[in-house]
């Protein structure tokens, strides 16, 4: 009996060992924990000869509930030829980015967005993407697949200047000479951050601008500023923009 005794009581403790993980601390979850669905959204944006992709974060679990215990995310890429390939044949495997959302440096937010580059990319080539969210406990969800063709882009626009007048910079530059063969003109996009500040992904303009030129009234008097230009054209169904211009600093008037 006092055999049988040792025995439950060592059976009761590797047991309780087991459920506290060892002294180790972190998040207590349940092993039978619902995952995440997949970002929302996801969208691919060829700026120069690098990809923007973005997306907006899962709102609920995959049973419904709401998904509030999102710790990051990971994302996977795959190549594959643009002429004769298949960007759906495989899944992505390639881990190319390990996203935790504590460190700001890993994923630019604006907004209910995420924005991560994928940088000098071949042009010519395809690339397939899966984009994965993961609980703070580490645990994965369900993924967002997108795949596009890195394009030849569109040359950059040049001699982007910049006067500051009361309350206002007036911004001007020249169109590039030559766009790629197939390319349609869209319009310009333009880039403002403040001196201190980080580089913004999302242009000032919300729809492309039609004309070489903008006056932004949207500035804080006696605030430094850079600015960066560049062109917008569609190939096909995408919309392919040029690297970004030389950036120029500006400080807006105080009067």
């Amino acid at each position: 009996m006092r055999l049988l005794t040792l025995r439950t009581t060592g059976y009761a403790l590797l047991l309780l060992l087991l459920l506290t993980g060892c002294g180790t601390k972190g998040p207590v979850q349940s092993l039978y924990a619902v995952p995440p669905e997949a970002p929302r959204n996801l969208q691919i944006h060829q700026q120069g000869t690098s990809f923007l992709l973005s997306w907006q974060a899962p709102a609920q679990n995959q049973d419904g509930s709401p998904a509030e215990d999102l710790g990051g995310f990971q994302i996977y890429r795959a190549d594959y030829a643009a002429e004769d390939g298949c960007p759906t044949c495989r899944e992505p495997q390639q881990l190319v980015a390990n996203i935790n959302l504590k460190n700001p440096a890993a994923v630019q937010q604006v907004k209910r967005r995420f924005y991560w580059h994928d940088r000098q990319l071949a042009v010519g080539s395809g690339y397939a993407y899966r984009v994965v969210p993961l609980t703070i406990g580490g645990r994965t969800g369900a993924a967002a697949l997108s795949h596009q063709v890195c394009l030849t882009p569109p040359a950059t626009p040049e001699q982007l200047q910049a006067v500051a007048q009361s309350g206002q910079v007036v911004l001007t530059w020249q169109a590039a000479e030559r766009l790629p063969a197939e390319a349609k003109q869209v319009g310009y996009n333009l880039y403002r951050r403040p001196l201190d500040g980080s580089v913004s992904l999302v242009p000032v303009n919300p729809e492309p601008l039609k004309e070489s030129s903008l006056t932004d009234r949207s500035l804080e008097p006696g605030r430094s500023y850079v600015y960066r230009v560049s062109t917008l054209v569609r190939i096909d169904e995408h919309l392919v923009e040029s690297p970004l211009s030389d950036a120029i600093q500006i400080t807006a008037a105080t009067q």
